[in-house]
């Protein structure tokens, strides 16, 4: 089973031609609108994920957007295969609808090549207020 090593929300991301190297601009922690429902233009959940052998694994990585209730606001789904020991899925989702303000979560789950259970690999929450200023830390 693959490990996760990370999953952030973003803004961007950027991949060095020359060393592969990622770099992540704009971690995404809270939005704040002036009037709901509201739309985020465009935003990119990146994940980083480690083999735990030496052979090759397949999966489907699960992005979904809860909102405050838990209610599942959006999906994508990537499927992945791992021929090296780590591999990177950059999700990048347009126009994302809020319909209030409240504290939202990804979740990122995975399901193994022939099941159909998921499994939840990370939780990455997201604050969304109306009309203040985030706070600032």
């Amino acid at each position: 089973m693959p490990r996760l090593m990370f999953a952030l929300c973003c803004q961007s991301t950027s991949i060095d031609s020359r060393t592969n190297n990622v770099s992540i601009f704009h971690i995404i922690e809270e939005l704040q609108f002036q009037a709901f429902p509201a739309v985020f233009p465009f935003l990119e959940i990146v994940t980083h994920w480690q083999r735990e052998m030496d052979q090759l694994q397949a999966f489907t990585q699960r992005v979904r957007l809860l909102d405050p209730q838990g209610g599942v606001v959006g999906e994508h789904e990537t499927p992945v295969i791992m021929e090296r020991s780590r591999h990177r899925v950059f999700e990048q989702i347009q126009g994302v609808p809020f319909q209030q303000a409240g504290n939202y979560t990804f979740e990122v789950s995975i399901r193994r090549e022939g099941q159909e259970q998921w499994t939840v690999e990370a939780q990455i929450p997201l604050i969304v207020g109306e009309g203040v200023q985030p706070a600032r830390r």
